[in-house]
C-alpha cells in the first residue's frame, strides 16, 4: 500500500490559513478605509396621495463633504463645485425651507447632514406645519398659524438622505477631515483627493400609501417582504368607576360590582405622541408629556377623592390617544370603534359579567388637555357653549385660586376633540391649554428641541417643589381639574386632597429622563427602551411609552383588592385586569390591584375598510416605509484625475493582457513544442 503524501494533509490547512489571513486583512483594510459616524436619519412616510421624507440610494449615497457657514457658501457650492456630488453639512438652525429648496434644485447634491450647534441659542424651531393637521380640521381648513415657527419640512419630499450627527467628537473629526482635504478652492476639487461621506438609509416604499400596501400584499410580493406599515400603536383608556357589572371569584371570596348602565361619560383626554424630522429624536416635553402627566395626576387625585361608586349618574373616561400627530388617526379609530359597537370591547364577556356599549351620544362632556407648560393662566377653547359646559367652566373658575381661566369661543386649536365634534356638532367640549388664541407658547412644537429644558424641568428627587416650578404648576392644574370633576359628579363641594407633587416630579422624570425609573420599579414590569421617543411607530413594534403610561394609569386609578399580598391565579374576567404592584413609591410591598385599564388599536380606520378610497380624506392614511439599517461612513475619495488614471491604466493593462494571451496561444506550438515520444526497444 502506498504511503500517504505528507504534503496532502498540509494543503487544506494552508488553504484555510491563507483564507483567514486574506479575510482578516480585507476587514482591516475596510476599517482603515471607512470611519463609522454616529447619526440618525430622516425617514419616509406616505399618505393616501403623496410621499414625504428622505431616502438614500439602495447602496448608499456618497458625496464630498462641504461645511456651510453662510448663505453665500451654498451659492458658491452650487455654482463652482467641480466634484461629481456633494453632501453639505450645516447647523440645524440653517435647515430652512429656503435652504432645502435651493439644495434640492441641484443635481450636485446627493445628501445632507445637519448638527446641533452649541454656539447659537435657538429661540424657536419646528418643522411641523404652521397649522398641524390642517386638512382634518372641523371645516377642512385652518386660518390661524398656531405653530408660527413651522417650516412644514415634515411634509417635504427631499429626494436624498438627511442625517443628524449626534456625537460632537465625531463631528470635529469630520470637520478636521474637511479642513485637511476639502477646504480649498471649489474649482480645484476635481483634481484633489477629497474627504467624503456615505449615507445609507434606503427606504423600500415609494409614491403613496395604496401603492406601498399593494406592493406589500402576498399576491404581488413573492418575497413576502413588507415595504410599509400603517402608522399607529395603541390607545389607552380607563375609567374612574367600572363600566359594567360582575361577580368574580377571587380566591376564597366573591367580588361583586354593580354599576348603573345609564351613566353619562365625561371624557378627560390627552394625546400621547409627537413627531420630528429625525427618527428617535422626539422628546415631546411640552407636547405631549406636560398634558399626559397632568391627566395621570388628575386621575390619581380624583380616585383618592372618589374611591368608591355610590350610585352616581356620571363616570369619567381617562383616554390617551397615540397617533394624533398624523391627522388624528388615533382619535378617529377610537370614535370608529364606538360607532361600530366595539367599545368597550364587550362582545366576549364571561357569563357572570354584563356591560353596555358606550356611544358618542353617551359623552356629556369632552375635556382635552393640550400643552400645559408654565403659564399664569389656563385657556379654555370651545366652539359653542351649552348648559353642561357653562356649569363646568364655572367650577373651573371656582377652584382656580392661583390661575386665571380665559375663555375663547368659536374655534379650537388642533386637538383630538376636533375628530369628535366634526361628526357630532352638538357635543360639549373644551380644550384646556397654556396658549392664547393666536399661537402656541411652545416654540419648539414637534421638534427635537421640545425637551426638558423647554419645559423648564429639573429633577427634584423628592425635594419640595418651588412654587414657580413645572412640577407645582402641573400639580395645581390637576388639583383644579380633579376638584371640578368631583363636584360635577357628586354635586357637592370638593375637598382638598393631599397634593403629593413628588408623584408629578417622578412622572416627569420617567418621561423625560428614561422610563427605567422609580415608577417602573413600582409597576413590577420590565419595559425595555433604548431611547426616549414619543414617536407613535407602527403596530408591529412595541410602543414602550404607551405600555408604561397604561400601567402607570392602572396603578394610579386601580382598586386595591388584596392589601396583604399578591393576586391569586386564574381570575376569570374580561372587564378587569389584575396587577401585582408595589403599595407606593416608598413601600415596595407587593399588593393586588384591580383595574379597568385597556389598550385598543390606534391604527386609522382607513386600514380596516375594504376598498377604502384613499383620496377621500375621510380618515388618516399615513404609513411608514420599511428601511435598511442606517449608517454614516467617512472615507477619502480619490481625485477625478486619479480615478481617470486608474481606469486608463487598468484598461491598458487588460488590453495588453488580451494581446499577450493571444500571441502566446497563437504561437504555443513554437513556444511549447510537443516532446517526441521515444520508441520503446523491441524485446528479443
Amino acid at each position: 500500500m502506498r504511503d500517504k503524501d505528507p504534503f496532502s494533509t498540509l494543503i487544506p490547512i494552508l488553504v484555510l490559513l491563507f483564507l483567514n489571513i486574506n479575510l482578516s486583512y480585507g476587514s482591516r483594510a475596510r476599517d482603515r478605509m471607512y470611519q463609522d459616524i454616529t447619526g440618525t436619519g430622516c425617514f419616509r412616510r406616505m399618505n393616501g396621495t403623496h410621499q414625504f421624507g428622505c431616502s438614500s440610494d439602495r447602496r448608499g449615497s456618497t458625496g464630498v463633504i462641504y461645511f456651510i457657514e453662510t448663505p453665500s457658501d451654498i451659492t458658491n457650492l452650487l455654482s463652482e463645485g467641480t466634484a461629481s456630488s456633494y453632501i453639505p453639512i450645516l447647523s440645524l438652525e440653517k435647515l430652512t425651507k429656503e435652504t432645502v429648496n435651493l439644495l434640492s434644485g441641484s443635481d450636485k447634491i446627493s445628501g445632507l447632514v445637519v448638527f446641533k450647534s452649541n454656539e447659537t441659542e435657538i429661540t424657536e424651531y419646528s418643522h411641523e406645519d404652521t397649522c398641524p393637521n390642517r386638512h382634518y380640521a372641523i371645516d377642512g381648513t385652518c386660518d390661524t398659524d398656531w405653530n408660527a415657527p413651522g417650516t412644514n419640512l415634515l411634509n417635504y419630499d427631499f429626494g436624498y438622505p438627511v442625517f443628524l450627527l449626534t456625537n460632537n467628537t465625531e463631528l470635529e473629526e469630520v470637520r478636521n477631515c474637511f479642513n485637511t482635504f476639502n477646504n480649498f478652492s471649489l474649482r480645484s476639487h476635481y483634481e484633489l483627493s477629497l474627504c467624503s461621506l456615505e449615507l445609507n438609509f434606503f427606504m423600500y416604499a415609494v409614491i403613496d400609501t395604496p401603492t406601498c400596501l399593494r406592493r406589500s400584499a402576498p399576491r404581488f410580493n413573492f418575497n413576502t417582504h413588507k415595504v410599509c406599515d400603517p402608522i399607529g400603536a395603541v390607545n389607552i383608556w380607563s375609567s374612574l368607576f367600572p363600566i359594567g357589572n360582575s361577580s368574580i371569584n377571587f380566591g376564597n371570596t366573591t367580588h361583586t360590582v354593580n354599576i348603573r348602565g345609564d351613566m353619562k361619560q365625561i371624557v378627560l383626554a390627552s394625546r400621547l405622541d409627537a413627531t420630528s424630522l429625525f427618527f428617535g429624536k422626539v422628546p415631546g416635553a411640552v407636547n405631549p408629556v406636560s398634558n399626559a402627566v397632568t391627566l395621570l395626576y388628575t386621575s390619581y387625585l380624583l380616585k383618592k377623592m372618589l374611591p368608591e361608586y355610590k350610585d352616581y349618574d356620571k363616570n369619567v373616561l381617562f383616554i390617551f390617544f397615540t397617533g394624533e400627530s398624523y391627522d388624528y388617526g388615533a382619535s378617529q379609530r377610537f370614535l370608529y370603534d364606538m360607532e361600530e359597537k366595539q367599545f368597550p370591547m364587550v362582545s366576549d364577556l364571561n357569563p357572570n359579567e354584563t356591560a353596555s356599549n358606550i356611544f358618542p351620544s353617551n359623552i356629556s362632556l369632552f375635556i382635552e388637555l393640550n400643552q400645559l407648560g408654565i403659564s399664569e393662566s389656563l385657556n379654555a377653547f370651545m366652539l359653542e357653549e351649552n348648559t353642561e359646559l357653562r356649569n363646568f367652566l364655572t367650577l373651573l373658575k371656582k377652584y382656580a385660586k392661583n390661575l386665571d381661566i380665559n375663555e375663547y369661543k368659536g374655534h379650537i386649536p388642533p386637538a383630538s376633540f376636533q375628530t369628535f365634534v366634526k361628526n357630532y356638532t352638538d357635543m360639549a367640549g373644551i380644550v384646556v391649554t397654556d396658549h392664547n388664541n393666536s399661537s402656541y407658547t411652545n416654540k419648539f412644537y414637534n421638534s427635537m428641541y421640545d425637551d426638558a429644558e423647554n419645559l423648564n424641568y429639573n429633577y427634584l428627587n423628592s425635594s419640595d417643589a418651588p412654587k414657580d416650578s413645572i412640577q407645582q404648576h402641573i400639580a395645581d392644574v390637576a388639583m383644579i381639574l380633579a376638584r371640578s370633576l368631583y363636584e360635577e359628579i357628586t354635586k357637592q363641594e370638593a375637598p382638598i386632597p393631599d397634593n403629593l407633587d413628588v408623584t408629578v416630579d417622578e412622572l416627569l422624570h420617567c418621561y423625560l429622563a428614561g422610563i427605567n425609573c422609580s415608577i417602573q420599579s413600582v409597576l413590577r414590569k420590565k419595559i425595555y427602551q433604548d431611547m426616549i421617543s414619543l414617536y407613535v411607530g407602527v403596530p408591529s413594534s412595541i410602543n414602550a411609552i404607551a405600555t408604561f403610561t397604561g400601567l402607570t394609569l392602572a396603578w394610579l386609578t386601580a382598586d386595591v383588592v388584596n392589601n396583604t399580598g399578591p393576586c391569586p391565579g386564574n381570575i376569570e374576567t374580561k372587564l378587569f385586569h389584575y396587577y401585582n404592584m408595589s403599595r407606593s413609591l416608598t413601600d415596595n410591598t407587593t399588593i393586588c390591584y384591580r383595574s379597568v385599564i385597556n389598550f385598543t388599536d390606534s391604527t386609522s380606520p382607513a386600514f380596516l375598510i375594504e376598498d377604502y378610497d384613499w383620496t377621500s380624506g375621510q380618515y388618516s392614511s399615513w404609513t411608514e416605509s420599511t428601511w435598511q439599517q442606517p449608517s454614516v461612513r467617512m472615507f477619502l475619495r480619490p481625485s477625478r484625475v486619479h480615478e481617470n488614471m486608474t481606469i486608463a491604466v487598468g484598461s491598458l493593462t487588460m488590453a495588453l493582457s488580451f494581446i499577450l494571451v493571444y500571441l502566446i496561444k497563437s504561437r504555443s506550438h513554437i513556444l511549447f513544442p510537443t516532446p517526441i515520444e521515444a520508441t520503446p526497444p523491441t524485446r528479443c
